[in-house]
């Protein structure tokens, strides 16, 4: 900005003519004015920077690029210092580009999320697979353990039921004497000098011994 005084009467700067009817007082016949240089270009406004910081807060947010990142490839496309030294004419030019970053990035963003999110839980998989497996196996052998158990259990009560009845069975049809299993029809001499024979007594169903006959010294 350069200034330039201009000499003469306060009704010449306005470009029309002043009446004064109060009383008059001398002014100064010197006005300083600034005036741009033609060769001077406008820069953004305030309310504009504020309009990009608010755009590049919804890249950052859409892609998670940092803002010093977005700042810096701004200053370096349009050769600037600052921001506030953005031509205002290429403001409209920032946003649209701002809004294009946002859109493009933003799409390959949420894809490179999404292969991270899938890519973190199969790592999550191998790394828990192994403890899967040895888990599944230890079950598989309970499981096993649990059946074979099971079955000898069933076999044993199978055939302790079976013998049961053969052991009562035999018990029914045979007599002992001093620990010893006779059949029945079998006959042995008793102490008293008794002649005994085993029979099955139909009646009570179990077998005995009955005195057959009597022998002498």
């Amino acid at each position: 900005m350069v200034q330039q005084s201009i000499t003469g009467g306060a009704e010449q700067v306005a470009g029309k003519n002043i009446n004064n009817r109060g009383p008059q007082q001398r002014l100064s016949n010197t006005i300083h004015i600034k005036m741009a240089d033609k060769g001077e270009q406008l820069t953004i406004t305030e309310l504009q920077r504020k309009g990009i910081a608010a755009k590049v807060y919804e890249v950052q947010e859409k892609t998670s690029i940092k803002p010093l990142e977005i700042y810096a490839n701004i200053l370096k496309d349009f050769g600037i210092e600052a921001i506030r030294d953005l031509p205002r004419d290429k403001y409209k030019e920032v946003m649209a580009s701002l809004e294009q970053s946002m859109n493009k990035l933003g799409e390959g963003a949420s894809l490179a999320v999404a292969e991270d999110v899938r890519a973190g839980f199969c790592s999550r998989c191998t790394k828990i697979q192994p403890q899967l497996i040895q888990i599944w196996l230890v079950l598989g052998v309970v499981f096993v353990l649990i059946i074979a158990a099971t079955i000898t259990k069933i076999l044993f009560f199978s055939a302790d039921s079976r013998a049961q009845p053969e052991s009562i069975h035999r018990l029914m049809h045979r007599c002992d004497f001093e620990s010893r299993a006779y059949s029945i029809g079998s006959q042995l001499i008793m102490p008293n000098n008794r002649q005994c024979e085993c029979i099955f007594d139909a009646e009570s169903g179990i077998a005995h011994w009955v005195v057959s006959k009597a022998t002498s010294d």
